[in-house]
């Protein structure tokens, strides 16, 4: 039996794993055939394909199949997105079964929510330097208006990422502080510090008297950015555990929470919006950056919430939109999701320039999985599944005067 006979009779999804793939012009072969997907055994690749997201992801991570390149895998995952592929695998009933889990059991409680640090954020930050660039931001940047972000390597992401942490402290009003004035800041997610970082040098530009305090259930989070304070001369403290247990006697003049809710959940978003409100002064604002799809997803990508953001929260603006009801007032919001296609593949670029320090370190499952994982995510906001939106929200019943009145 040929090869292509033993591939299409391995299993019966296979016929329509390949019918699918043609629909959306995508080839496939075995090793050295030129393919856009290229297996190394035709029964291993038809398992993969044909069991939905977590095998197919699977299959890639643990080298089952291959791409010419990391922008071949890109462009895949862009056109699987937009062809009727996802539809046949949503209705699975593995894919059925684990919403229906998801649903009754509570994955975001205070000891399940600490799984994602461990498993994800406590990654070594000697990794991370090489995966973010200088910046040490691992969040979404912002391109200028009418940047292409696929043409990613004519763009600075240090620069683009400068731009979006300006932006924050524009929206925040942090920019308008005048001298010798106290200002309060809370970053509920604050990752390397690198917000901290900004808010705390800004307020100093201005003479402005500024007191930071960072959240994260990260340890290695905690530690680097308690080092980078000390490093940098900031007054920056850092609450090391779940959100749920922080507590202020004095209400802080600004919050921001940039790509955390995605681990909030939906059974913890009003309360997770109560408390902010609670913290923050009347009037304060609260910059709000969170990952959003067209429907309230209770879980990620299975791929995703196996290897990389186990427990995490897909959200829509419906559900946001009534998380805050009654607590704040939206006075402005901003899509960067070409700011993240760029951004993801600006890692993509730094990870694959990275390869023999990272496979020496880790190995080549640690690598490959991040290669999916940049890459997958990027098409999910290049294909438009999925955007990212910086919301500002004000605490109080109005929303600040216009300057005209």
């Amino acid at each position: 039996m040929s090869e292509k006979k033993s591939f299409m009779s391995s299993i019966g999804m296979s016929a329509l794993v390949m019918e699918l793939a043609r629909r959306a012009g995508i080839t496939i072969g075995p090793i050295g055939s030129s393919c856009d997907i290229e297996y190394t055994d035709p029964d291993q690749f038809a398992a993969a394909a044909g069991g939905g997201s977590l095998s197919f992801g699977n299959g890639y991570m643990f080298g089952e199949w291959f791409t010419r390149d990391t922008d071949t895998l890109f462009r895949i995952v862009c056109q699987v997105i937009r062809s009727d592929i996802p539809s046949y695998f949503r209705n699975h009933w593995k894919a059925k079964l684990t919403v229906a889990f998801n649903h009754l059991f509570n994955r975001q409680n205070p000891v399940l929510s600490r799984i994602v640090a461990e498993k994800h954020y406590d990654i070594p930050i000697s990794f991370y330097r090489l995966l973010l660039g200088p910046s040490e931001v691992y969040t979404a940047a912002l391109l200028p208006a009418a940047s292409d972000p696929v043409s990613y390597r004519s763009h600075s992401l240090e620069e683009a990422q400068r731009m979006k942490l300006w932006r924050i402290c524009n929206q925040l009003g942090i920019l308008e502080l005048r001298a010798g004035r106290r200002f309060r800041f809370l970053d509920i997610g604050c990752g390397f510090g690198s917000l901290l970082s900004f808010v705390a040098h800004e307020c100093k530009a201005r003479g402005v008297l500024f007191e930071g305090v960072g959240i994260t259930n990260s340890s290695e989070h905690a530690a680097y950015v308690r080092e980078r304070a000390k490093r940098e001369g900031i007054n920056v403290t850092v609450f090391e555990g779940d959100y749920r247990h922080f507590s202020t006697e004095h209400p802080f003049d600004a919050i921001a929470s940039i790509e955390m809710i995605e681990h909030v959940g939906q059974r913890y978003l009003r309360r997770y919006m109560q408390l902010v409100h609670d913290w923050l002064k009347e009037g304060g604002k609260f910059l709000l950056q969170g990952i959003v799809g067209p429907d309230s997803m209770n879980m990620f990508d299975p791929w995703l919430d196996r290897w990389i953001f186990p427990n995490a929260m897909l959200l829509s603006h419906k559900l946001l939109g009534g998380a805050y009801e009654g607590l704040f007032r939206l006075e402005d919001s901003q899509s960067l999701r070409s700011g993240y296609v760029f951004t993801l593949l600006k890692w993509l670029e730094n990870l694959n320039a990275n390869r023999a320090l990272i496979e020496k370190d880790f190995d080549t499952e640690f690598f490959r999985m991040f290669q999916y994982y940049l890459a997958t995510c990027a098409a999910t906001f290049a294909a438009g599944e999925n955007d990212v939106i910086q919301f500002t929200l004000v605490r109080g019943r109005l929303l600040p005067p216009l300057a005209a009145l």
